[in-house]
């Protein structure tokens, strides 16, 4: 029997995304391999969401790089918890957490979680080379291909993000859903469901939506929350074009959708047409789980999820994305082959069993390895 591990989950929380519910399929996964524990700096919905599935939180206190009392009161707290417990491993998720911790953690041979496409050149990440972890984890090849000239100083090991599989869905919710934002029974819903950013293509769709105007028989469900003033400067100016376009009567803004898995089987397909390249992209493969073709833009970390077969990825412009939407409305079977293999095409990227081996030897690697500048040191934090 392997042994079990206890891995220490270092995180912000303040906001919630596609990290944010990473750590909480961590948290509600059966996993005799290890044990998680999760320390925050921030309460909110990520913490509250842990606390649902019985996990206890930690709280190091808010940090405010413009106080470096916060600073120095929330590594105080993290000294005082790495005092009172045995770790076998500690996990900095994103460079800000590992920046702020690394003076408490370093000597621990802690592992750095990155979730975004590193800038090497950023302040952060020369910040963080100044003491530098035992490994990288990129969560994509997209993530990892910045950090190769980091390699000589820090392995980078590939570990895709853990994505559950969707429980059964209630039949009555998603009708509840679908009526409650306006889909007729005959309706085909468009879903985007992202942060609030212009990266995420939110524009991008609903210009090709308006390409579409005269295709009949669809609706659009764009989810979200707006969590800083910049994003909900943002979401105003989606909704003013979604005005100016035309599109009020068949575009709706639902809000945040805390039970995703209903959203997701309320939709026909899902669309994130990134401005930008995105490290990964969990939603993507929650939408192949739920048997949702997926469409997006050809670059990051879709084209290492999305295959021609359970979705179409499409170049810049509104014409192709227009296309590609049309075609999966008007074509039920192209529709059912993506539905039927997007599944086992999640679970082979991110599903329980493909994570506990990756994530297992990561951990394993990053034991077994002392940092050259840290040789003097082999025992873990008790």
């Amino acid at each position: 029997m392997l042994k079990t591990l206890n891995v220490l989950h270092v995180y912000s929380g303040n906001l919630f995304g596609g990290v944010e519910r990473m750590l909480i399929s961590l948290a509600a996964m059966d996993r005799p391999e290890w044990r998680s524990h999760f320390a925050l700096c921030f309460e909110g919905t990520l913490s509250k969401s842990l606390q649902s599935v019985g996990e206890t939180v930690t709280f190091l206190g808010p940090v405010r790089l413009r106080n470096p009392l916060s600073i120095l009161r929330a590594r105080r707290a993290l000294r005082l918890l790495l005092a009172a417990n045995r770790f076998d491993a500690i996990v900095c998720h994103s460079v800000w957490t590992y920046c702020i911790f690394a003076p408490v953690v370093s000597r621990a041979r802690p592992i750095l979680f990155l979730h975004d496409i590193p800038d090497p050149k950023h302040l952060f990440y020369r910040w963080a080379w100044f003491r530098p972890p035992a490994l990288c984890i990129a969560n994509s090849a997209t993530t990892a291909e910045p950090l190769a000239v980091m390699r000589r100083l820090v392995p980078v090991r590939i570990v895709h993000p853990l994505v559950n599989p969707p429980q059964p869905v209630d039949r009555l919710a998603i009708q509840r859903l679908r009526t409650q934002w306006h889909a007729d029974p005959s309706d085909l819903v468009i879903l985007q469901a992202s942060r609030f950013d212009s990266l995420k293509g939110h524009r991008n769709l609903l210009e090709a939506l308006a390409a579409m105007r005269d295709v009949p028989g669809w609706t659009c469900w764009i989810a979200g929350s707006p969590q800083r003033s910049e994003e909900i400067t943002y979401q105003q100016e989606l909704v003013r074009l979604a005005d100016s376009l035309q599109l009020t009567q068949r575009v709706s803004f639902i809000g945040h959708q805390s039970d995703m898995e209903t959203a997701l089987a309320a939709c026909d397909l899902y669309c994130q047409p990134n401005e930008t390249p995105e490290a990964f992209g969990m939603v993507f493969v929650e939408a192949m789980y739920a048997g949702r073709p997926v469409v997006g833009r050809a670059l990051g970390g879709a084209l290492e999820i999305v295959t021609p077969e359970c979705g179409i990825l499409c170049p810049p412009g509104v014409a192709p994305l227009a296309a590609a939407l049309t075609k999966l409305l008007q074509d039920s079977e192209l529709r059912k082959r993506m539905a039927a293999v997007g599944p086992s095409r999640a679970a082979a990227l991110s599903g329980p069993d493909r994570f506990r081996a990756q994530f297992r030897a990561a951990l394993e690697s990053a034991e077994s390895r002392t940092h050259p500048l840290s040789r003097d040191v082999g025992q873990h934090y008790r």
